[in-house]
């Protein structure tokens, strides 16, 4: 939800050797943008291989090396000390408190990719 951006303080990104945060508003506003902008966007057609995989820490292990390597954590902590993590697979983005998945065409995945400071190309 768009109130994402308002009252976020920090965006946090791990995995795959990767570990960055994000203070300053600018960065923020950016990659909660793109965010907001995934999540509120609609489902497009994608590949249902990860549909039936409840994807929690345990399974992204499970799946094997392919999945390990490209998965990110992003933590968005807000000034009321609460925080939304988020799982970044490929291209979907995971809500990790609703389950929820979000397919990202190539541009909006590399825009975040980017906005993140991880690797376009694993």
């Amino acid at each position: 939800d768009c109130l994402n951006s308002l009252l976020a303080e920090t965006v946090e990104v791990s995995g795959n050797g990767i570990s960055r945060s994000y203070s300053s508003n600018r960065d923020v506003q950016q990659i909660l943008g793109l965010i907001d902008e995934i999540v509120a966007s609609p489902e497009i057609n994608y590949d249902d291989s990860l549909r039936d995989y409840d994807i929690s820490e345990s399974t992204v292990t499970d799946l094997g090396d392919e999945f390990k390597a490209v998965s990110y954590r992003i933590f968005v902590r807000h000034s009321d000390g609460s925080e939304t993590e988020y799982l970044l697979i490929r291209n979907m983005l995971i809500d990790q408190s609703t389950q929820e998945t979000f397919h990202m065409d190539e541009a909006t995945c590399f825009a975040l990719k980017e906005a993140l400071g991880i690797p376009l190309y694993e």
